[in-house]
């Protein structure tokens, strides 16, 4: 829970990074469709279940799985969701995300036994994160929460893809990260599909490169 609270650090690219929705039924722009909110000052595990049995009880939703939230921890399997990165065009996207989220996590757990705690940003700036990275994608600037400044999303992402390496090499997943530094290179699934549509014309092409895509890596 202490890992998740301090989101701030890894979400600076892991926002950015995985919209794939390029369009809705009329182009606004957006590269993802900004649906979820953080976590509320929820900071153990059995803070979120008290919360759970006053929704359950006060009529306000059926179980836990209607709080939606970009990190939500699963009381049936002690883990916490990753639930920010959307769908992905890619499965090496998948692995390198997968693969960065776990070492970040790791990484976070090693300072949290070290120091005791974390960080915990503002609420308020998190959010302005959030929707940069949903309307512009990896083209935007992120707020830097450990520095107050701002800085290119894709350096964000490296940033990240540096502090996460030594965790990566521990659990046996570095070549999976390395995945990162390819999508910041080639762009998101939104950047990938509107360069589709541009060159070929057509939504219907983008689907079909989609399946392609998906055949291709399976």
């Amino acid at each position: 829970m202490a890992a998740g609270n301090a989101r701030a650090l890894g979400q600076l690219a892991l926002l950015a990074r995985p919209g794939h929705r390029p369009r809705l039924d009329a182009d606004q722009g957006l590269r993802r469709v900004p649906a979820q909110r953080p976590a509320a000052g929820v900071r153990l595990v059995r803070e979120f279940e008290l919360l759970v049995e006053r929704g359950v009880k006060t009529g306000s939703f059926d179980d836990y799985t209607f709080i939606w939230w970009d990190l939500r921890p699963h009381p049936k399997l002690g883990t916490i969701e990753l639930r920010v990165c959307d769908g992905q065009t890619r499965l090496e996207n998948v692995a390198g995300l997968v693969a960065l989220t776990q070492s970040l996590v790791a990484t976070l757990a090693d300072r949290y036994e070290r120091d005791g705690a974390l960080p915990i940003q503002p609420r308020t700036l998190i959010d302005e994160n959030k929707w940069r990275a949903a309307r512009y994608g990896l083209e935007t600037e992120l707020i830097d929460l450990e520095r107050d400044e701002v800085r290119p999303a894709r350096e964000a992402a490296l940033t990240l893809v540096e502090l996460a390496e030594p965790a990566a090499r521990r659990l046996g997943c570095e070549d999976e990260l390395v995945e990162i530094e390819r999508l910041c290179a080639r762009g998101g699934g939104a950047e990938e599909q509107r360069r589709v549509e541009e060159e070929q014309g057509s939504l219907l092409a983008v689907a079909k490169w989609l399946a392609e895509e998906t055949v291709g890596t399976m």
